[in-house]
């Protein structure tokens, strides 16, 4: 509804009816486009109520007209900050940062930071604030332990992460030739715990030109990791049929389904609708009729062409705000109700496969790559 223009009624059922996630998404909508009155008044009901989603809600209003006062922090303080949950912590510690008193944040966290998540909120709420080398002090013993529980018999993967946070920090701090180097041993050495780990020092590698680092990267670890990375570094710096050519020969050595995804979503966004669907739809299955060409040319009616039944280079899912297929060897896309938000290999719900082939057809003018990584893939 919001996304279709209508913010008033969406605003007037949460009214009118105390629907939370009208209010939360309208207060949302209004805060974005200025109006910090209206979406107070719309705020205001549920937090009348105490319930903390809705002091965090109307704290987050307030910060954004630039009321930094003891009012907004005395919404989100624990009565007893003594004994406060890690969760309430967690607000508190958001609230200080943007309300420009980051010092208190940090320390509100110390305490929690052998919960990993928490490390995470600490790197964020210190963006930007000059207290980069406090944030590095608390992060390195932590990726330290990341690095030894490599050894161990039984990992404990509690800090997978700090490893990639603390590069993150470094590079941030005007430090990225360090943070190369310290990230780059640990892979070298295999000391991480987590993929994500290898694709962080991909993507910094790519961020910084390290384009032959990169590649050779892409040699000695896990190629279906950080192909997409390198051709998506290739491809920002001008070099476009290098990472078409260099996808090309991953699918031909290995037609995984990644591969697919990553190629055919670039030639999208280069213009290339027919070649992407070629990308896509190798076996030449009728998008038009939903009919679908099996192996050895057998031909399967629209009626039995369920994403379930079909081969790893037929199961092709839409993802609205780009196109992006998603492919499973022996099972369905995963999405729910349209969106289709995956990560790598969680299989879910399923759709014709005809309906989605005529979204990726129709939907090549707003076709851009996934922004994080340029890894569409599943």
């Amino acid at each position: 509804m919001l996304e279709r223009g209508h913010l008033n009624l969406v605003a007037q059922v949460a009214v009118d009816r105390g629907e939370w996630f009208c209010a939360e998404g309208a207060a949302g909508e209004l805060r974005r486009a200025g109006d910090f009155r209206r979406a107070l008044s719309v705020m205001e009901p549920f937090v009348e109520t105490g319930w903390r989603p809705a002091l965090y809600a109307k704290a987050e209003i307030l910060l954004r007209a630039g009321r930094r006062s003891q009012e907004v922090l005395d919404l989100v303080r624990p009565e007893d900050s003594g004994r406060a949950s890690t969760t309430e912590s967690r607000h508190l510690a958001e609230v200080l940062g943007k309300a420009g008193r980051v010092d208190e944040a940090i320390e509100l966290l110390v305490p929690h930071l052998d919960k990993s998540w928490l490390l995470s909120v600490l790197v964020d709420i210190t963006d930007g604030q000059g207290r980069d080398e406090r944030v590095l002090e608390l992060i390195a013993p932590l990726a330290d332990r990341a690095r030894q529980a490599c050894g161990d018999e039984h990992r404990n993967y509690a800090f997978s992460d700090a490893q990639e946070l603390q590069a993150r920090v470094l590079e941030r701090a005007g430090r990225a030739d360090e943070a190369i180097r310290i990230l780059g041993q640990d892979i070298a050495r295999h000391r991480f715990l987590a993929q994500n780990t290898l694709i962080a020092y991909a993507e910094l590698l790519a961020r910084h030109g390290r384009l032959d680092e990169l590649r050779a990267l892409v040699g000695c670890q896990d190629t279906h990791s950080v192909l997409d990375v390198y051709a998506g570094a290739l491809r920002r710096h001008g070099r476009v049929e290098e990472a078409e050519a260099v996808m090309r020969d991953a699918i031909a050595a290995d037609d995984w389904v990644g591969y697919r995804a990553w190629l055919s979503s670039m030639l999208l966004a280069e213009g290339r609708l027919d070649d992407a669907i070629v990308v896509e739809n190798p076996h030449g299955n009728d998008i038009e009729t939903g009919t679908v060409k099996l192996p050895g040319g057998q031909l399967r009616p629209p009626s039995a062409n369920r994403l379930d039944h079909l081969s790893v280079s037929q199961s092709i899912c839409f993802v609205p705000g780009g196109v992006t297929a998603y492919h499973y060897p022996g099972g369905p896309c995963a999405g729910s109700k349209g969106n289709y938000r995956v990560q790598r290999g969680e299989p879910a719900g399923r759709a014709p496969l005809q309906s989605h082939l005529c979204r990726l057809k129709s939907s090549v003018k707003s076709a851009p790559l996934r922004s994080r990584t340029d890894r569409p893939g599943c």
